[in-house]
């Protein structure tokens, strides 16, 4: 799902635990899944442990921010932010917890949140091509696609081969009317990921732009049968900026 904020912050914070906590339990383990093998309900269960148990105060937030993690997994976007609301109570900087938080107020279209939170994601940590990926997001859905196109053309700076900067650029091209520049990006991005619906409306989109109205259609055709359920929701969110 290419178009929703991707999460870095279970990988990223697998070293805050290890490093700082004095007993890792099995809790510990399981709030950090750091091989995403444990259950949602499962991970959050170790978590609120972990919260219970206190310690350092930089280990509560990153077990909120898990926590938090887990819910923005499950579209339990409020809880989510409830979580990460704690989390940077403890840890003002803690990076990923703004980045995470402002995809829940992503995905609840609330972008007026979403945007500061990237702003600080970005400011705290200004080598992590997610944050201007994401805050690109939020650019191209309220409109401002010249400033969408500066923060992923920033983004694949530091990683030419970011696939979701990339789809996220196309969209905020389409709008700028670069129907060209938009086409390269997306053929770039579709087969690293070919069976992300997302990027397959994105690519049907810019066929569409182009004239080209079979191509576009076997594309949309190809996203719906990956996920009908996703495929609506983009053509909600997205279908606006279609060029039909």
């Amino acid at each position: 799902m290419i178009l929703r904020v991707s999460l870095t912050a279970i990988a990223l914070t697998v070293a805050g635990v290890s490093a700082r906590a004095q007993v890792l339990t099995p809790d510990h383990h399981a709030c950090v899944n750091a091989q995403g093998t444990v259950e949602p309900a499962d991970q959050e269960k170790a978590c609120s442990a972990v919260i219970k148990l206190g310690g350092a105060q930089e280990n509560v937030a990153i077990a909120y921010s898990n926590r938090g993690n887990s819910f923005l997994r499950r579209g339990q976007n409020e809880r989510a932010i409830q979580d990460y609301n704690q989390a940077i109570g403890l840890d003002a900087r803690f990076a990923d917890a703004y980045r995470n938080r402002g995809a829940a107020w992503f995905n609840l279209e609330a972008y007026d949140k979403a945007l500061p939170d990237y702003d600080a994601a970005i400011r705290l940590d200004p080598r992590e091509p997610g944050g201007y990926t994401d805050r690109c997001s939020v650019y191209a859905m309220t409109g401002k696609a010249a400033e969408a196109k500066a923060d992923c053309d920033k983004a694949i700076e530091l990683d030419p081969m970011f696939v979701e900067a990339m789809a996220w650029r196309a969209l905020a091209l389409l709008q700028l009317g670069d129907i060209d520049a938009a086409e390269f990006d997306i053929v770039r991005a579709v087969p690293d990921q070919p069976k992300d619906p997302a990027l397959r409306y994105v690519f049907a989109m810019v066929l569409e732009a182009k004239g080209d109205k079979k191509g576009a259609e076997e594309q949309f055709q190809v996203a719906r049968e990956l996920d009908a359920e996703e495929f609506a929701r983009l053509d909600k969110l997205y279908g606006r900026f279609r060029k039909r």
